[in-house]
């Protein structure tokens, strides 16, 4: 049977944190976000053009069933408090506005964000972002186990629609013939962050902390072993399987470095400095062998896939050296559940060379004065990334954001071809953002004397929907998985050149329409999309569940 897999969207957290315990909405339906400040309602096409964060839900249940997706990989996200702290240390007139015109009840002189401003941004219910920042200190037990039960209790369930049903797969074969049948909807568990199998840092903590770069290892063993013990819980007693776990999100967590994610508008409100591009800890190498345990006092227990997605590139380069020495590691494929590629650097080090004098990573990067068409930050994937992962037989997903898969050079091109009456061509640009992300993926990986029709095998979509993305305005949901499908067939069948990188006529880097003929291995253009949107995610699962 023919269905689209998304490998990382966050369905159920807008129904989630729109009241926990006692929530106002489900994951099944559409709705838009409930602004609870009077002004932020009025400004609310302002605030989507200035963020370009759609103000409604993209991945319910509904739009992933009506997109043609059978199988989602949800992924669970508790709130890190440090979301919910200003950035004491810029002063932008954002912030003042925030903080002098809009006038929320939270006090700001805490050292909080409003919960209205963060409310407008995320569609959580300001209670809910309240409880984050004063009352829920253990995550696992007052926000990941609750989100599991959520989900637990609509395990079965036929949607209010009557379309489908919901089903939780314990393993591949049941996940097999689930999706076999077109009337149900396969929800696969992943969370991002392991902050979430642990406890909220106070508020003084979160902002003493901030210009901690956290270069030297900490050895904080408690934390690790509070973490250790939850994730022990979820594995042999969790009501629903965890197939994924991402190390690190948003905000130092004690365990690795992050890289930086966040611009523009919300790095002006938020600090993600604490931390930032430091190295794998020994807390951190202590959880990844918990995640890969599989045997508890003699019983047996699945092991839980690694996400790589976030990590900073000295925490990437720590972690493929503890994996080759570990054995139940090693025999973990390695995932990226949602990301880009970058082609300016080759390896690690030169990424960690560059962020260490760099640290900024101004958007929109540029070389020599010329500019490139991937988004070329540290976030994203280099050569020596996309080997690991080919090698381990592992997956990455394509992320369906434009901050994330498109450089200056594409954004231009973008604004050039789109505009009043050219839907058909802006979709065409984001299809061929897509196709550039994956032919240069595929063009590192040859150049690097790797099997270039194995290579193929690496790529899925994982959307990111309802993360806070920059999403592709023509395909803002998950409703619209299909349009991009045949989006993308359409570029197979009238391509273009694309080039990567150009300076001036004499210095440029252009994969034309004949090398990408010649890297598509003799694949057919029928079976590269089914690859993509099916075939590789459910091969890697078959490796990991």
């Amino acid at each position: 049977m023919i269905f689209n897999i998304d490998v990382h969207c966050h369905s159920s957290s807008k129904a989630f944190m729109s009241g926990v315990g006692q929530p106002t909405k489900n994951p099944y339906q559409f709705f838009e976000f409930d602004l609870s400040h009077p002004i932020y309602q009025l400004l609310r096409k302002p605030i989507e053009r200035l963020s370009h964060i759609r103000l409604a839900t993209q991945s319910n249940f509904d739009s992933l069933y009506e997109g043609g997706i059978r199988v989602a990989m949800v992924s669970l996200t508790p709130m890190e408090k440090a979301f919910t702290v200003l950035n004491q240390d810029q002063d932008t007139w954002l912030k003042q506005f925030i903080k002098n015109v809009l006038r929320e009840p939270s006090n700001y002189q805490e050292g909080f964000v409003g919960s209205k401003a963060i409310n407008a941004l995320t569609g959580y219910h300001v209670n809910d972002i309240e409880g984050v920042k004063r009352l829920w200190y253990a995550i696992y037990h007052d926000l990941l186990k609750k989100e599991i039960k959520f989900l637990y209790d609509l395990k079965g369930e036929l949607s209010p629609n009557k379309k489908y049903r919901l089903q939780f797969p314990a393993d591949y074969s049941e996940l097999v013939e689930l999706s076999n049948n077109p009337e149900n909807l396969c929800i696969l568990l992943s969370v991002e962050g392991a902050h979430s199998f642990g406890e909220n840092r106070v508020l003084p903590d979160i902002i003493d902390g901030r210009r901690n770069n956290h270069e030297k290892d900490t050895h904080n063993v408690l934390l690790a072993q509070e973490i250790c013990k939850n994730i022990q819980d979820v594995k042999t007693n969790g009501q629903l399987r965890l197939h994924s776990v991402g190390l690190c999100h948003h905000f130092w967590n004690g365990l690795a470095g992050h890289c930086r994610s966040m611009d523009n508008l919300m790095s002006g409100i938020l600090n993600q400095e604490e931390g930032l591009n430091a190295p794998l800890m020994d807390t951190g190498r202590m959880v990844l062998d918990e995640m890969a345990r599989t045997d508890y006092n003699g019983k047996s227990a699945k092991p839980i896939v690694i996400d790589i997605k976030h990590m900073s590139p000295q925490a990437r380069k720590d972690f493929y050296n503890y994996r080759s020495l570990k054995k139940d590691i090693k025999a973990l494929p390695i995932f990226c559940s949602h990301t880009g590629v970058n082609m300016s650097f080759e390896t690690l080090n030169e990424w960690i060379a560059y962020v260490k004098k760099n640290p900024k990573e101004k958007a929109g990067r540029k070389y020599e004065d010329g500019a490139y068409y991937l988004h070329e930050q540290s976030i994203n994937l280099c050569r020596e990334d996309l080997c690991q992962i080919l090698d381990s037989k592992g997956l990455l997903g394509i992320q369906l954001d434009e901050k994330r898969i498109m450089g200056p050079f594409a954004f231009k091109e973008l604004s050039k071809r789109s505009g009043e009456g050219k839907n058909d061509e802006r979709k065409y640009v984001y299809a061929k953002c897509i196709w550039a992300n994956i032919y240069a993926a595929i063009d590192e990986l040859v150049l690097a004397g790797k099997n270039g029709k194995s290579a193929w095998d690496i790529f899925a979509i994982g959307s990111d929907f309802d993360g806070l993305i920059n999403h592709l305005d023509s395909f803002g949901s998950a409703a619209s998985m299909n349009g991009l499908k045949a989006t993308m067939a359409y570029f197979l069948e009238e391509p273009e050149d694309i080039m990567l990188f150009w300076k001036d006529e004499k210095t440029q880097y252009t994969i034309t329409v004949a090398q990408q003929t010649a890297l598509q291995q003799g694949i057919s253009h029928t079976e590269l999309i089914q690859k993509l949107f099916q075939e590789n995610a459910m091969k890697f699962l078959e490796r990991t569940f």
